[in-house]
């Protein structure tokens, strides 16, 4: 209460040390839990305009401009903390931590299509299982791509009242506004439509050899087994259709999609590392206080040294 009843100065340097600190600390967190930093960095350059923003607004040297301060941070912290953690756990978290590897000489073999109605009356979505032969281990192994109506490259996925970038099961429904799909039953596991090959992409195209990247989907390794079964589905070449574990392939390397990763960093992680300063203008005042006290203390204690010291007339 004392720093906002008279003229507090924010110090601008040390609040943008412990920000940038912040920062880097959240960008080694998701390193070692195998998520995608790249775009964290990216966001370096939106952090620091806002952080220069703030300087502008509210590093006043002759006022005290603390309340409007804190409250406009505090209030920034809280909303954009509670949309990064309720977005990224709720949406982002269960696709980030797919580990993909990139793989050569992908090439399609074949395809099968269906189309069905996610909504009735309101989405529909043409849909084909592409199987994918890839080189792994000096063998020719069986993946699972696909086609959508509903890709990246053809519409904007929105978020609906389902995760779209989870995988669809066996005879699941989606509803929206009270309105829900007939249960999917075209294969064991549809892949997130994103994550598809546009539907119209030309056949000469997809038989085309290519790079691609692989994760083993719902791999787990059964008891006496070498290997997790979804890798031996694929190197037995199991119509992938009929499987729960088998191998995903992908021509994207980011397991979600950019522009939407991006835009939810830039409206929530981009917010939440800036407005911490807040947590740190109070600690900064107060060891500011505490370095000047043993400072001058120090001095004290070196000019009574030296008036002891001095020779007597």
């Amino acid at each position: 209460m004392t720093m906002l009843s008279k003229k507090f100065e924010i110090k601008f340097t040390p609040n943008i040390i412990f920000v940038l600190q912040l920062y880097i600390i959240f960008i080694t967190i998701f390193y070692l839990n195998n998520y995608p930093v790249l775009e964290m960095i990216y966001c370096l350059p939106i952090i620091a305009f806002l952080q220069l923003i703030q300087y502008i607004l509210f590093w006043c040297p002759n006022e005290n401009c603390l309340a409007i301060f804190l409250t406009l941070n505090i209030c920034s912290f809280v909303i954009s903390l509670g949309l990064f953690l309720g977005i990224f756990l709720g949406i982002f978290n269960q696709t980030l931590k797919y580990q993909f590897q990139e793989i050569q000489g992908c090439s399609v073999i074949g395809k099968f299509s269906t189309y069905f109605e996610e909504i009735p009356n309101s989405s529909s979505e043409k849909y084909s299982i592409l199987y994918i032969d890839f080189q792994m281990d000096g063998q020719k192994f069986l993946g699972y791509g696909c086609l959508s109506s509903e890709s990246q490259g053809t519409s904007t996925t929105s978020i609906k009242s389902h995760n779209p970038l989870a995988f669809m099961h066996y005879g699941e429904t989606h509803c929206d506004q009270g309105q829900c799909s007939a249960p999917y039953k075209f294969s064991q596991v549809k892949l997130p439509s994103w994550m598809c090959l546009p539907f119209n992409t030309n056949y000469e195209d997809l038989i085309k050899t290519k790079n691609c990247y692989v994760h083993f989907y719902n791999s787990r390794i059964e008891k006496g087994q070498t290997q997790d079964q979804a890798y031996l589905n694929s190197k037995s070449r199991i119509n992938v259709r009929n499987l729960e574990q088998f191998a995903f392939i992908s021509f994207n390397k980011l397991n979600v999609p950019f522009s939407q990763y991006f835009t939810f960093l830039v409206f929530t992680f981009c917010p939440f590392i800036s407005s911490t300063n807040v947590l740190f203008v109070g600690l900064i005042g107060y060891l500011e206080k505490y370095i000047k006290s043993i400072t001058n203390h120090n001095k004290q204690q070196a000019y009574i040294n030296e008036i002891e010291v001095m020779p007597m007339p």
